[in-house]
């Protein structure tokens, strides 16, 4: 329902009301009533906005507001809104509940007679990071590819299939998912990072310094991933300083449960290469022909990537767009949910998007 036949309805209520033969006490009490009831079936998004003001505050609650996330979800939340939910603790909180919440969303939507197969593997796509996170990678592969398969895969498919087969060692099939996405939509910092790590993997480091160059040229990735595997390459090129900066820019981003790596080994990296003075070797690039990557336009647009700014849970106008799974500043939204305002401008607890997850926090868990 819009916005605007959900003004209507309030009005149409408020003039029954006021025009029914009764005492000013008898309409009060029935608007009261019927307020109580509205806000009872919307319970959920009051769930929400009261755990992130309990994250949100100067001594944040965290563990109160986990569970009044959970309170949320279980009290009804719109489909779009649930998967944002779930993203959100398989990200920071506990992966286990957004593979539930996930899950639930799935079956449900499963049952209806006409079931989105849009928002299905919406839903499934995100469910394959908390899979993953759960190490249970075959079957977080075996879904995607299955999704791919149906001709239903976004950049957030592409992002985290091609990272999953990266780090499986499967280097003959991320290649292929690779080129599939590129030749379909434009790539995100996200898919450029898994093309780098692939020639790095490889050990086609100057092939894997040019495409890095022209990365950050063209955008800042707001996931740790990106600068470090541009640090890994420089370093395998003796070039140590340029590696430290690039180490300390992955420090400066945000680390989550689907972070490919964690703060501490990132600290470990940089540790080893401190003293190190720059000892340059020569690039020697081979055949391959990287120029499609290099002239090829990029998707600023990853999810999670926010920077130093918090996943924002604002209830926005959305909710009724083709669904993704993407935390950005347009959050998962029905026109007739309630306008619950919430602050995640210090929302440091919940520095969600991946995201990577969609100017560019896509990471190698990463919906990039």
């Amino acid at each position: 329902m819009s916005k605007n036949k959900t003004f209507a309805i309030v009005i149409a209520v408020v003039l029954v009301i006021a025009v029914l033969p009764v005492s000013q006490l008898v309409r009060i009490l029935i608007a009261v009533g019927l307020a109580a009831v509205f806000m009872f079936y919307k319970r959920g998004y009051l769930y929400v906005a009261m755990a992130s003001k309990a994250m949100n505050a100067k001594q944040p609650d965290s563990d109160k507001a986990w569970r009044l996330y959970e309170k949320g979800w279980k009290a009804g939340l719109s489909p779009n809104y649930t998967i944002m939910l779930a993203n959100l603790f398989t990200q920071k909180g506990d992966p286990v509940i957004g593979d539930e919440i996930l899950a639930s969303v799935i079956e449900k939507e499963q049952h209806k007679q006409k079931p989105n197969q849009t928002l299905i593997a919406s839903a499934n796509i995100s469910r394959s990071m908390s899979l993953w996170v759960l190490d249970k990678k075959r079957e977080a592969v075996d879904m995607l590819q299955e999704i791919r398969k149906a001709n239903l895969a976004d950049k957030n498919l592409y992002v985290n299939l091609g990272s999953f087969l990266l780090e499986m060692g499967d280097l003959a099939e991320a290649e292929a998912v690779m080129k599939e996405a590129a030749s379909k939509m434009q790539e995100t910092p996200g898919m450029i990072d898994n093309c780098g790590l692939l020639f790095i993997l490889r050990g086609k480091y100057a092939e894997a310094r040019r495409l890095y160059g022209q990365l950050f040229e063209s955008t800042k990735p707001g996931f740790p991933e990106a600068y470090v595997h541009a640090a890994k390459v420089e370093q395998a090129l003796g070039r140590y300083e340029k590696a430290r900066q690039l180490y300390k820019e992955a420090l400066s981003k945000q680390f989550f449960h689907t972070t490919a790596y964690s703060e501490a080994q990132v600290k470990q990296m940089l540790a080893s290469i401190e003293s190190l003075q720059d000892t340059p070797v020569e690039e020697i690039s081979s055949p391959i022909d990287i120029s499609y990557f290099e002239t090829h336009q990029y998707d600023d647009e990853d999810l999670f990537d926010d920077k130093d700014e918090t996943p924002n849970t604002d209830l926005d106008d959305d909710d009724d767009r083709e669904p993704n799974i993407e935390l950005d500043e347009e959050d998962y939204y029905k026109d007739d949910d309630p306008a619950v305002e919430i602050d995640t401008e210090t929302f440091h607890e919940l520095e969600v998007y991946e995201d990577e997850y969609e100017d560019g926090t896509e990471d190698h868990l990463k919906q990039r």
